[in-house]
């Protein structure tokens, strides 16, 4: 291997489903269907450690109980962490759990929220 599209197509081939959905879409620039793209999505969603991230999630959104550092000898992770692995797992800002926390925090933000609401 030792050009691009080797190492890509391996990554395809080869990698975790984040990698390769990653791979196809960011670096080749390859726009997945949507049922190719909720195929990748679902396998994902199998992981383990996605439904524990997903678990910390609270009603109102927000995941844990801190923005950027969990409380010592915590086993929740911050609020930062887990929509950073969320994303960097290939998940969008579409995507549910994360869209949500989004529309809630900008609107906690916004100083006429009332008016929205």
């Amino acid at each position: 291997m030792n050009n691009k599209n080797e190492i890509v197509d391996y990554l395809i081939k080869n990698a975790c489903t984040s990698i390769s959905m990653r791979a196809q879409e960011e670096i080749m620039n390859k726009k997945l269907s949507k049922n190719d793209k909720q195929k990748y999505i679902n396998k994902i969603l199998e992981s383990k450690k996605i439904n524990l991230v997903l678990s910390w999630q609270t009603n109102d959104g927000y995941f844990g109980t801190r923005l950027h550092t969990p409380p010592s000898n915590s086993k929740i992770w911050s609020h930062e962490g887990c929509v950073r692995y969320l994303l960097e797992m290939g998940f969008s800002y579409d995507f549910i759990p994360v869209n949500n926390h989004r529309q809630r925090r900008w609107l906690e933000c916004w100083p006429l929220k009332e008016a929205l609401l």
